[in-house]
């Protein structure tokens, strides 16, 4: 086994500090980056990674140094303090006793034999469990890999060694999370993604990680699964009641595909009461007030919007809507319709232009 302490050049008793200096300024030296065509120093790379991994968490350290702990010399002093000199070898030796016969007991192999199972299945159980634990060390480190393969674009690798990390635990929840989002924004592979999102939250440590149902939320929108995005993001106000993502992604749910005009004013207001100029709640509820017909603060929301973003042409769209609504301003409507269309981005658009204005 690896002696981690001498790779990283600390003593056993190191603490999390000394440990972590001797890290950084190994990771540094040895780093793929400044090191492009030298394999050594990738190999070495990987090999301080490894010892990082092992030796900066408590549990993983304990089970590192009780596996390193055996001390070979001291059994082997053990056994020789109890073989024969040659003095006692040579000495002659008493004769035995007379036997003495008794009477013979009856052999009973059912305990032997329960014995010898129950040490079989021990010794069985202490393998498996190291083979376990090294599994897991073994996963952790490809997949910090690949994290930082992902991060320097380099996405063969990373999927290379995403690979590795789940061979050697299919229940890496972070590992499971990064092969999601590749398949997503990478691969654009959105089932396969949402399947990796699916097994991560499942095996992740309780409390979840936001960022899971976040990103879940997120993709499930793009596959139209609305009420799946929905819970999705309830479960990330339930750690994060104020997150503006979470409340204008519910809030445009309830606007535009459950059509509950009040409950999404309400999940907009939640978001300007902690973030005033926030865009899209001010557009959103901008629009949930135009659906129950409250035009004129429609109207205050939605140029309230525009001074955030004056670009958006969903605003200068809906201010549009908002002038032939409730101010019957046919010919404002048109020019604010044909500023929205030179933004671009409203589906449809031309054809009310071409009904209204001409």
């Amino acid at each position: 086994m690896k002696n981690y302490y001498k790779v990283l050049g600390v003593s056993t008793n190191a603490d999390e500090k000394a440990i972590k200096k001797a890290y950084k300024q190994l990771a540094v030296k040895f780093h793929p980056d400044k090191n492009p065509d030298n394999q050594h120093a990738h190999d070495k790379f990987a090999e301080i990674n490894e010892a990082y991994q092992v030796l900066s968490d408590p549990n993983k350290r304990a089970n590192y140094d009780f596996l390193t702990s055996v001390d070979v010399s001291a059994l082997e002093h053990a056994f020789a303090a109890t073989a024969e000199t040659p003095q006692q070898k040579a000495q002659p030796k008493p004769k035995p006793p007379p036997p003495v016969f008794k009477q013979k007991v009856p052999y009973k192999p059912g305990k032997f034999i329960y014995a010898v199972i129950a040490g079989a299945v021990g010794i069985m159980l202490l393998i498996g469990s190291f083979v376990y634990f090294m599994g897991k060390i073994a996963s952790e480190h490809n997949y910090e890999i690949a994290v930082a393969a992902y991060n320097a674009g380099n996405y063969s690798d990373a999927n290379y060694y995403l690979g590795i990390a789940l061979g050697h635990n299919d229940e890496n929840s972070d590992a499971l999370f990064l092969a999601g989002l590749m398949a997503e924004d990478h691969d654009e592979a959105f089932q396969k993604a949402l399947t990796y999102y699916n097994e991560a939250i499942s095996f992740a440590e309780k409390p979840v990680d936001v960022g899971f149902y976040k990103k879940r939320g997120f993709l499930c929108l793009k596959l139209e699964r609305y009420d799946d995005a929905f819970s999705d993001f309830e479960k990330v106000l339930l750690q994060i009641p104020n997150d503006a993502d979470a409340l204008n992604s519910c809030g445009d749910i309830l606007l535009y595909q459950k059509q509950q005009f009040e409950k999404a004013k309400g999940t907009y207001e939640k978001v300007l009461s902690v973030f005033p100029n926030d865009f899209k709640a001010l557009l959103g509820k901008g629009i949930a007030l135009q659906k129950t017909g409250e035009m004129q603060a429609a109207k205050e929301l939605i140029e309230q919007s525009l001074e955030v973003n004056p670009q958006s042409p969903a605003a200068v769209y809906f201010l549009g809507v908002n002038s032939l609504e409730y101010e019957q301003d046919t010919s404002k409507t048109c020019q604010l319709w044909h500023l929205a269309d030179s933004l671009g981005g409203i589906p449809g658009l031309k054809g009310e232009i071409g009904r209204v204005c001409n």
